[in-house]
């Protein structure tokens, strides 16, 4: 049985004659029949021009876009409320943007809780995605397994030393790379190996599925055969990793 949590998500939506986001707000626990939702009659407005000025300083970044969104004290209480009945279930925060594109390149994952001290996208209890709308639901073609190919280009001249652009020096591109990719490698147990020796890089590809509103995913087993692993579970172990990778997807 999978572990109790809790859900909650803030959805902005993009309204263009009045210039502000529409707020939804959104909580659920996994494990009682609680479902409050709140639709606030007030437009959130956020100063992408400010963003803009402190794009270059995380701290400044933060303070300011958690000041926009967290100073309305109607978030503030739903989520400070939210987060106080979860108790110590781990909470799927979700970012729900129906906007123009300035406001997908906004630094959400820098965005701090309303006291300002504490990032919600790193803490332990906060798992954070940000969810993006699109009119084609499709189903995404895939080609047999016979035609199937991937392909990896990594290119590091052996001149880049002596280039310059802007001033800036080139580092080289190759890296140590390490593959799980034959049968019955990319189980759970060699993928956390490998992470512990402290892997700067993090490229899964696998399959995934969300049933009861839990992710899973689909690595193998040793004998080839699928381990449907609970992402939450992988999530949590990297996390817990004395120094994770500095890139995941």
């Amino acid at each position: 049985m999978a572990e109790p949590y809790a859900d909650l998500e803030l959805a902005f939506r993009w309204v263009p004659e009045q210039g502000g986001l529409d707020v939804g707000l959104r909580f659920v626990l996994s494990d009682a029949a609680v479902d409050n939702w709140v639709h606030l009659t007030e437009l959130l407005k956020i100063d992408l021009k400010e963003l803009a000025r402190r794009a270059n300083d995380a701290d400044a970044y933060a303070e300011s876009l958690t000041r926009m969104v967290f100073s309305r004290p109607d978030i503030a209480d739903f989520y400070n409320g939210s987060y106080g009945r979860a108790a110590e279930r781990p909470v799927h925060l979700r970012l729900n943007l129906d906007t123009p594109p300035a406001f997908h390149e906004v630094h959400w994952e820098l965005l701090r809780d309303p006291t300002g001290e504490h990032p919600l996208a790193t803490t332990d209890r906060v798992l954070f995605s940000r969810y993006l709308s699109s009119p084609d639901f499709r189903m995404v073609p895939w080609r047999t397994k016979q035609a199937s190919r991937a392909l990896v280009v990594i290119a590091s001249p052996s001149d880049l030393g002596t280039y310059r652009p802007g001033g800036q020096r080139l580092a080289e591109v190759g890296i140590e790379t390490v593959y799980l990719a034959g049968p019955g490698q990319a189980t759970l147990a060699n993928l956390v190996t490998e992470l512990e020796k402290q892997v700067d890089i993090l490229h899964l590809v696998c399959h995934g599925a969300v049933t009861g509103d839990v992710p899973f995913i689909f690595l193998e087993s040793p004998d080839g055969t699928a381990d449907i692993v609970d992402g939450r579970r992988l999530a949590e172990m990297v996390f817990s990793l004395a120094s994770g990778p500095a890139a995941a997807r």
